[in-house]
């Protein structure tokens, strides 16, 4: 059996073999093993003899006897055959064929051969510095470049071939995800094949065992279980290696930057600061944080003239060393810094270095502006003082405002759905009206964050900052379902029924329940389009309708009515969908299919158009009409 040679330490009489051994003298005494073999293993001077300079040297071996230079190998190597064998080759009698190499590559522009890739691409970057390994394979090996597969642009030259991906994170992380193992179904399903037929009672054997061995030899079922083998193991290496068990020498790390980088952490780099700190980048623009982006966004959309990420920096100090802060945005001569909530609660923590950064900002009259909320960027860059509060009182002190489509006197507003309060008394509620206030804000801040629906944003922020916002709260009640309004018909979308039932109009229209007007608006124009004159019959039993409008009031079942006009009607869907006010309760009662035979029975005519709830759902419906059903022609 071979003995293994152990090494003394002449510094500390430590004994080691010889790969522990170098270890302690480097690491222990902080000494290179070579000065320590130089000054207690052998002093002498060690010189080639062939061509006088120092003999190799290594932590294995000690030192050669010659430079390793090749040249003085072979000498040695002949010197050593001739006292031997009395000759420089013991085979130098044998004369050999010369062998013929085949090289499988050959450089197009001098004709040295080689045997990799990898060989020929170190010959052109020595020889053939005029030329670009990129541009030879291009041009003498055929090799086209690749287009990115995720994002189409150039693909990553990769030394001898393209990248599938044009290297950046984004598309890479994309393919790796699309190539990801577990993403073919496949073997997932081999996964999920293994998982079932795996043995948990082995398994638990396993385990046992494991812990058993381990209590065994240690005392305890998991050796990290016993603080003497952490104190013995790990953490002793830590200490040894970097000064502290738990990695945490920050000395050593900032001279360890300091020395690489020049600056104490690596953060502070320009590589870090352009590359490795942004989260995230939109349209070539790296931002740090989603605030950044929604007070980006929000300037962007204002048309206000700002620099993002400015040239300046802002000299603090702290814990007596000289740190630099850099503002996020300019605007003008005026500085702004935007930071999350949970970051703002440790700055106002004194003794901190973010406290002291926090001071930096306020002493150089920097805005900073915490969170994401538009009531917030408003008030930094335009000095206008908003709140939720301030808002809905606001609207509190003004009249219903109604919108542009439906004027405030408007009998729809006086409408609801059912379960819900109609739009006019939700007004004067204070616990609704606060509700939509609240839906507005946080939708605008929601849409600054994503980078969606500019015009949107554009269009309520120049409100609140006009003061002329009461509109915009009001259309929350719809959209968000606060205090919806009932559904009206749309004249476009009548045109579309109408189209589809294929039915002329020229002989007139008669409307037996007109409601708000949508369908009188949609067959006269169905009239103006084709030149002829609007000839349109209107009735309608709600007395509120009829005096907004100037519709007949009638009631369609008080009577029996002949008439040689189309019958162009939608009846009341049922009590689950909407109240009239000033519509008797009673008809809702009745059903959309009591309705249409009551009609026909009612409404003598040659031909009928009957509008209905649609009978297929679909998705992101956004109200009751949306295409023509439960069209039916009828003749005299």
């Amino acid at each position: 059996m071979k003995m293994k040679i152990k090494y003394t330490c002449a510094k500390c009489g430590e004994v080691y073999s010889l790969n522990g051994f170098t270890n302690h003298i480097q690491r222990t005494h902080k000494m290179p093993y070579k000065t320590y073999y130089d000054t207690y293993v052998d002093p002498t001077e060690h010189v080639c003899p062939y061509c006088g300079k120092q003999c190799a040297f290594t932590n294995y071996h000690g030192y050669y006897d010659t430079c390793n230079d090749p040249t003085c190998v072979r000498k040695l190597q002949h010197e050593t055959m001739r006292a031997r064998y009395g000759k420089a080759c013991r085979h130098a009698d044998k004369i050999k064929p010369k062998r013929q190499i085949i090289y499988k590559f050959c450089c197009a522009l001098c004709g040295h051969g080689y045997m990799s890739l990898l060989t020929l691409n170190r010959h052109l970057n020595k020889k053939h510095t005029d030329i670009t390994v990129e541009q030879y394979y291009n041009k003498y090996m055929g090799i086209a470049p690749g287009k990115c597969e995720i994002c189409g642009g150039p693909a990553k030259w990769m030394g001898t071939h393209y990248h599938n991906v044009c290297g950046s994170p984004e598309c890479t992380s994309k393919l790796r995800s699309r190539n990801n193992a577990m993403n073919n179904p496949e073997h997932r399903q081999k996964v999920r094949d293994k998982l079932a037929a795996f043995d948990e009672e082995k398994i638990a054997q396993i385990r046992e065992k494991r812990e058993m061995t381990c209590l065994a030899k240690f005392g305890v079922r998991h050796n990290w279980a016993s603080a003497e083998l952490r104190e013995q193991g790990q953490y002793k290496t830590c200490a040894d290696k970097y000064g502290d068990k738990n990695y945490h020498n920050v000395q050593q790390m900032q001279q360890t930057c300091q020395e690489r980088f020049g600056v104490r952490s690596f953060s502070q780099t320009p590589e870090f600061q352009s590359k490795m700190w942004h989260k995230f980048t939109v349209n070539g623009v790296s931002f740090d944080s989603s605030y950044e982006y929604a007070f980006y966004n929000f300037l962007r959309c204002m048309d206000v003239d700002f620099e993002y990420h400015p040239k300046v920096k802002l000299e603090y100090s702290f814990a007596g060393e000289e740190h630099w802060f850099f503002p996020d945005f300019r605007i003008g001569d005026r500085l702004f810094e935007i930071k999350g909530e949970h970051l703002y609660k440790y700055m106002q923590i004194p003794d901190t270095k973010e406290y002291a950064k926090l001071q930096c900002i306020l002493t150089n009259n920097v805005t900073l502006v915490v969170g994401c909320d538009v009531l917030r960027f408003i008030s930094a860059v335009f000095n206008i003082d908003l709140t939720p509060e301030l808002i809905k009182n606001h609207c509190v002190m003004t009249d219903f405002p109604g919108t542009t489509k439906w004027p405030a006197a408007h009998p729809i507003w006086d409408c609801y759905v059912p379960g819900y309060m109609d739009p006019r008394s939700a007004w004067h509620d204070d616990a609704k009206l606060e509700r939509a206030v609240q839906n507005m804000i946080k939708t605008i801040n929601d849409s600054l964050i994503s980078g969606k629906y500019d015009a949107f944003c554009t269009r309520h922020i120049k409100s609140l900052i006009s003061g002329d916002y009461a509109t915009k709260v009001l259309d929350r009640f719809t959209i968000a379902k606060i205090a919806p309004k009932v559904t009206a018909l749309d004249e476009t979308v009548l045109l579309k029924i109408i189209e589809e039932s294929g039915v002329d109009l020229s002989a007139g229209v008669y409307c037996p329940m007109a409601g708000f007007g949508g369908i009188v608006r949609g067959v006269t124009r169905w009239f103006e389009d084709r030149g002829l004159p609007p000839d349109v019959e209107a009735y309608d039993i709600n007395v509120n309708f009829c005096k907004w409008y100037g519709w007949t009031n009638r009631d369609v079942l008080a009577q029996v009515i002949h008439t040689n006009k189309v019958v162009v009607v939608c009846p009341p869907f049922g009590k689950q969908y909407e109240h009239w006010k000033g519509t008797p309760d009673e008809m809702s009662d009745i059903t959309f299919a009591e309705w249409v035979k009551l009609i026909k029975a009612h409404v003598i005519a040659p031909n009928y158009i009957f509008i209905g709830p649609e009978t297929k759902p679909r998705k992101n419906r956004c109200g009751l009409f949306a295409k023509a059903v439960g069209v039916s022609l009828y003749k005299d």
